[in-house]
């Protein structure tokens, strides 16, 4: 048995009693042979997955384990290799916020019965566009730069983030990219998933769209820095780029950069 507790400072083992029970109930119910010893002999682990930061978020994490577990667990799960996937890196707080933009979205779409032009994809926009034929329309607010809707600022900024991290190149300025070369095109990339209201017809909603473009370069640029001072020697760090996304090239003016900066 597994308990994936995301609350170990509650002591999780003080459950085991109550889920052997409710294990044996369920041996019952269902006319099986196990008695109250076999249960007893089930070992139970409890693994050190990724916990909450606060003492409201135990629904959330029990979705998403179970969420993950069922995508990941293999065929045969045996104690030989334990405990595979589930380890304190499995995911990050950053996945767990996005599952909750899904599920909050879900919700509210499902209790207003809106008839908007699109629905929230699971957890992969993509996947949900290809699938409905439909895009999550973002209605901007231009005097707060952004979405008032707090699923469709989240979906924005996610999907802007993609673009700034997989399609762009990451310059030491933002000043440094081309509109007809780099901005024009995340705006059509954009639209492959996002419906932005009006970008096209209001000049402001665009400004509005590339201020936050901008922003999620700079969490790009500055990640990829914490990447760079990773190495204790200049030329080893040029060698090994982050990632496949970005450019040797690219790669190595960001080093030179920041190489010069710190001289």
């Amino acid at each position: 048995m597994l308990l994936l507790d995301s609350l170990h400072q509650a002591n999780p083992k003080r459950l085991e009693p109550d889920i052997r029970r409710f294990v044996l109930d369920i041996c019952r119910t269902e006319a099986r042979d196990e008695n109250k010893a076999a249960i007893s002999k089930i070992p139970l682990l409890i693994p050190n997955v990724p916990q909450q930061r606060n003492g409201v978020d135990c629904g959330i994490f029990v979705l998403y384990y179970i969420y993950l577990f069922v995508q990941n667990v293999p065929t045969n799960f045996a104690l030989d290799g334990y405990p595979y996937f589930l380890k304190e890196d499995w995911f990050c707080q950053d996945d767990i916020e996005n599952f909750r933009t899904e599920i909050q979205f879900f919700g509210s779409s499902s209790a207003t019965k809106k008839n908007c032009r699109g629905v929230t994809r699971g957890y992969d926009l993509q996947k949900l566009v290809k699938i409905t034929k439909n895009k999550l329309p973002i209605y901007i607010d231009i005097d707060q730069g952004r979405p008032l809707d707090r699923v469709q600022s989240a979906k924005l900024s996610n999907e802007l983030g993609v673009i700034a991290r997989t399609y762009l190149p990451c310059p030491r300025s933002f000043k440094k990219l081309d509109w007809k070369e780099h901005i024009k095109p995340s705006f059509e990339r954009l639209r492959m998933n996002l419906d932005v209201i009006d970008i096209e017809t209001n000049p402001r909603i665009a400004d509005c769209v590339v201020a936050i473009l901008k922003n999620r370069i700079r969490d790009h640029r500055q990640s990829l820095n914490k990447y760079y001072l990773s190495f204790s020697d200049y030329e080893d760090a040029r060698k090994k780029k982050p990632n496949e996304f970005i450019t040797q090239a690219n790669w190595e003016d960001l080093c030179d950069y920041w190489d010069n900066d710190k001289n």
